[in-house]
Formats: structure tokens, C-alpha cells, sequence
């Protein structure tokens, strides 16, 4: 079995289950090591890095990374190897870890912005200078 068939098949079991899963392709224009599949399941943010049973070592340092990335801000996210291990791991963690009632906003919103806002509020922020230089970006100032 390939990949890809593999993250096929747990994003249908996952759709099944409920909420919006997403599969990533990875482009040029795109931010690398973002995870194969994204999904966001009953309020919570999920990334998953599918791999082939026996192909666990090759997560690359990007993609170790940005699953950190997510797991720091709020999101909950892990490598899966199968169907079961994805659809048990968005299972647990919903009903072990609902939600919280706050708001996660990125930093560049203002203050005052965030005073209007009318739950609780973490300013979060996403930083992916470890993840490429900006050579890696193609930025050649």
C-alpha cells in the first residue's frame, strides 16, 4: 500500500467519525512539513503526519517541528500508521480534552481588538523561522 492510499482511507474513516479533514498537498508556495492531513473535530484542531507501518523514522526535522508547532499552540498533533491508530487517537483526545472556551488569536491582532471580543482570549504565535532559513524561502535579500 502506498502513502497515500493509506492517508485516503483515514481521512474517509475520519469524516465518517465527523467534523472537516483535510488532506495537504505540498507545494512550492506552501510552508513544508506541514502534516498530511489537517481536520478540526469538535472544536479542537488536529494535524496528522501519516507514515507507512515501518517507515516511523523517516519524519523529517520540519515535520517534527511543525507537529510541536501545533501541539504548543493548542492543536493536537502526532504521526499515525494506520487507520485505527488515527480514528483511536482523535477519539481519545476529544473526549479526554474538550475544547477550552477561549479564543486562540494570532499576535499581530491588536489589543483593543481583543478587548472586544467576547470570550476569553491567548494570543498565540506560529514561528516558523526554525522550521526554513530564508534562503529556504526563497527571500534572497
Amino acid at each position: 500500500m502506498l502513502e497515500s492510499e493509506l492517508t485516503k482511507r483515514i481521512r474517509i474513516a475520519l469524516s465518517k467519525e465527523g467534523g472537516l479533514w483535510v488532506k495537504v498537498h505540498g507545494g512550492k508556495y506552501q510552508v513544508t512539513g506541514l502534516p498530511d492531513l489537517i481536520g478540526c473535530y469538535q472544536g479542537r484542531f488536529f494535524g496528522l503526519e501519516v507514515k507507512l507501518p515501518g517507515k516511523e523514522g523517516t519524519l523529517t526535522p520540519r515535520q517534527k517541528h511543525i507537529l510541536e508547532q501545533i501541539n504548543e499552540s493548542g492543536g493536537k498533533a502526532t504521526m499515525v500508521t494506520s487507520v485505527k491508530q488515527a480514528v483511536d487517537f482523535v477519539r481519545e483526545l476529544a473526549k479526554i480534552d474538550p475544547p477550552s472556551n477561549e479564543w486562540l488569536i494570532p499576535g499581530w491582532v491588536t489589543r483593543r481588538a481583543r478587548e472586544r471580543l467576547s470570550r476569553p482570549t491567548r494570543v498565540i504565535s506560529l514561528d516558523f523561522s526554525e522550521v526554513y532559513s530564508p534562503t529556504e524561502r526563497g527571500d534572497r535579500r
